[in-house]
């Protein structure tokens, strides 16, 4: 009898500076490369991206793709539009534009879809909760196993709380404000482009990377590195005293740095943003680290196509 070929879905993960894809198989592995393109900054470039990339990926699959599951940064309202401050594509009929080109494409917040990852290797019910460091600052909520969106679906964008105006006085940053429309955003200061922000003011240097904060955050860049581990430490503390999850998840290109997740929790500490008789979460990497949008957003795209059925 000949052997029954597996079903494959494909997961793509839309950031502000590349877009990820993964051919995902239902028996919970990755078949190749995931593979990765530069983000276009139009609209009509974007979705042909989009497009171009599932393309590639279709052609790794030796057996049939049965769905897509595409994870965006910002927020996803089918009836009301989709905003992303870091694609620059609002107001453009992104939804519509997607299904002419390549049908039906199940959607997803892109912090969810990373914290959707980690629900399929925990298998858990406790509060748990996500903090992805890209271009801008994500993050997500899950509960009893499943992901909460919220009523208007803004659960999760922790990016958007404000910081401390002591915090940005003891590091000499400026009021500064967000793409949002409101002040002094967590995300202008630890995301990946807040991290070039951090150092602009406080070193004076244009730019700095990830791979140049491994190398100098104990040395040259030690007082950025302070900076963004004390901002990500009222993050941290603001989701904590709100939800109380039990486990933080950290993600993005940023969670690369060898020692993050002591550092943070040494910070947490060091600052008190939590009473003292609090207990401070457990904070991790995730399973996934850069590549978890990608493939939550297949995990997602697989529960939605089964469902479905």
């Amino acid at each position: 009898m000949p052997k029954k070929k597996r079903q494959t879905v494909i997961g793509i993960d839309v950031g502000g500076t590349n877009i990820k894809g993964v051919l995902y198989c239902k028996d919970g592995s990755i078949l190749g490369e995931p593979l990765k393109i530069p983000t276009p900054n139009q609209h009509n470039e974007l979705i042909e991206a989009i497009s171009d990339i599932r393309g590639d990926i279709s052609g790794l699959a030796i057996s049939k793709v049965i769905a897509t599951g595409l994870a965006l940064p910002g927020v996803l309202n089918v009836e009301t539009g989709y905003r992303s401050l870091n694609l620059g594509i609002d107001g453009q009929p992104f939804f519509q534009d997607l299904y002419e080109k390549m049908g039906v494409v199940y959607t997803v917040n892109d912090a969810s879809a990373f914290l959707i990852a980690e629900l399929a290797v925990m298998l858990t019910n406790d509060p748990i909760a996500s903090l992805v460091y890209g271009t801008g600052l994500g993050g997500a909520f899950a509960h009893n196993g499943k992901i909460i969106d919220g009523h208007h679906s803004h659960a999760g964008e922790f990016g958007h709380i404000s910081v401390p105006r002591s915090t940005l006085e003891k590091y000499r940053l400026p009021p500064t404000r967000c793409g949002c429309g409101k002040q002094d955003c967590l995300e202008l200061w630890i995301s990946a482009t807040g991290l070039k922000h951090l150092s602009k003011h406080i070193m004076g240097c244009d730019f700095v990377t990830s791979e140049e904060i491994v190398d100098l955050r104990k040395g040259d860049l030690e007082e950025v590195w302070s900076a963004w581990c004390e901002i990500s430490a009222h993050a941290i503390g603001h989701i904590s005293l709100t939800l109380d999850p039990r486990t933080i998840f950290i993600g993005g290109g940023l969670s690369n740095v060898p020692g993050v997740v002591e550092d943070v929790r040494s910070a947490c500490r060091a600052v008190g943003v939590f009473p003292k008789e609090f207990k401070i979460p457990d904070i991790a990497l995730s399973v996934g680290r850069s590549n978890g949008g990608a493939l939550g957003a297949a995990q997602f795209a697989l529960q939605k196509h089964s469902g479905a059925r």
